[in-house]
């Protein structure tokens, strides 16, 4: 692992007066791909929503850049070059693919050197170029998904988040998704953090993986642990 980029300390968070996240310890390092496995309800999601700020940290911290985000709204974490692609995509049905697209250029906009990446999306996913006055809705789900990872990337982010992005998504889609994730990452430097359980992509794409059981970390997978299908499966299915 290099230079972290995201250092996540001993944090607690939830619902209502509950708390899912219970005291998780996690850091990535620049330039990494790195996941979250574990069935559901483990507390995955909850964990990415707390990265990004849509619910509240009660206790411990998280640091982006060595800056303390814990309490910072997500808009100001888009800012800042952390996009996000949430579990369901979440794209503007009535608007096209240009339109949605454009919405993505808050990421990254408090960044010194700005610069929108436009062409870059039209070139990992050139389907998107093709549909560009063709209203979101009426795209298939897995371009929607594309729609939803191009719109993240448009602001050029520093981080990428990702929420289940193989979600109801047919296989090919998902092998051509992880393609241009590994390419982003070699390719333009990109820190990718997902959470994932469809193994096919985790262990072609995921450098390290945190396993979550009742939302605490009960493992980290290195190196060859990330492409082992029968130890992926085994923290999958636990």
């Amino acid at each position: 692992m290099g230079e972290p980029i995201v250092v996540i300390s001993e944090i607690y968070a939830g619902y209502g007066s509950g708390d899912v996240l219970q005291g998780v310890n996690l850091t990535i390092g620049k330039g990494e791909i790195v996941a979250t496995i574990g069935r559901n309800g483990v507390g995955k999601s909850t964990l990415m929503k707390a990265l990004i700020g849509i619910i509240d940290v009660r206790k411990g911290s998280i640091s982006f850049e060595d800056t303390d985000i814990t309490i910072r709204s997500p808009k100001w974490r888009a800012r800042k070059g952390i996009g996000f692609v949430p579990q369901g995509r979440e794209i503007f049905p009535e608007l096209s693919v240009e339109e949605n697209l454009l919405t993505g250029e808050q990421v990254g906009m408090a960044r010194a050197k700005r610069k929108l990446r436009y062409e870059l999306v039209y070139e990992y996913f050139p389907i998107l170029k093709e549909r560009r006055r063709q209203r979101g809705g009426t795209l298939s789900g897995g371009q929607q998904q594309m729609l939803a990872i191009g719109r993240a990337l448009v602001g050029n982010p520093e981080l990428l988040l990702l929420d289940e992005p193989s979600v109801g998504i047919q296989p090919t889609i998902i092998q051509q998704i992880g393609r241009s994730l590994l390419m982003l990452n070699h390719e333009e430097g990109l820190t990718i953090f997902l959470v994932e359980q469809n193994i096919s992509l985790i262990e072609n794409v995921v450098q390290r993986a945190y396993a979550m059981d009742k939302g605490r970390i009960v493992s980290v997978l290195d190196g060859e642990q990330v492409k082992d299908r029968d130890l992926l499966t085994q923290y999958l299915a636990m």
